[in-house]
């Protein structure tokens, strides 16, 4: 899209024409739109929740300039799309001639990255709980300390001076 940054200047009424008056206002306009229709392809995003996804390549064409208020209402005037169920998703590849075998070797990665995921997302709560447990086992030693041995209470470190050896729990799991 073409932009064109315009910027005013505008003079602050006041009792002097003072050049500490004068404020510099910035806006950005559009004044056309060219479409780029992007390359559809099989893709392997693990956001997909089921089915093969299908995302955008590298490869593109233009569409001709057009007013910015009559893309506006072309927008107006369609409908949102709805999303492609798999099934949908699986014919459309077919059509553009995406083999079975391709096909279901872009849904096998797309499952060993979403179960990677999945194993990453549990080692961060298990760490987490970890993490919880020690802080909370370090906050009841400082007070425990602090009961047992009135007269020292400055001379204990706090609780969050307490280190974890992040490396020791990791190769534990």
């Amino acid at each position: 899209p073409r932009q064109q940054e315009q910027i005013h200047e505008v003079q602050t009424k006041g009792e002097s024409e003072h050049p500490r008056n004068t404020h510099v206002r910035r806006g950005v306009s559009f004044g056309s739109v060219q479409i780029r229709e992007y390359q559809r392809i099989l893709s392997d995003n693990p956001g997909c929740s089921s089915g093969v996804p299908i995302g955008i390549g590298w490869a593109y064409h233009s569409t001709e300039e057009t007013e910015l208020d009559d893309h506006q209402q072309q927008r107006k005037d369609s409908s949102p799309a709805a999303p492609l169920t798999s099934t949908e998703r699986e014919n459309i590849l077919k059509t553009w001639s995406y083999s079975r075998d391709e096909i279901d070797e872009s849904q096998y990665e797309v499952s060993r990255i979403q179960s990677q995921r999945d194993q990453s997302n549990a080692s961060l709560m298990q760490y987490q709980r970890f993490k919880q447990r020690t802080r909370d086992f370090s906050v009841s030693l400082h007070a425990a300390v602090k009961r047992l041995n009135p007269l020292h209470r400055s001379s204990v470190a706090p609780a969050t001076t307490f280190e974890v050896d992040v490396e020791k729990y990791k190769s534990s799991l």
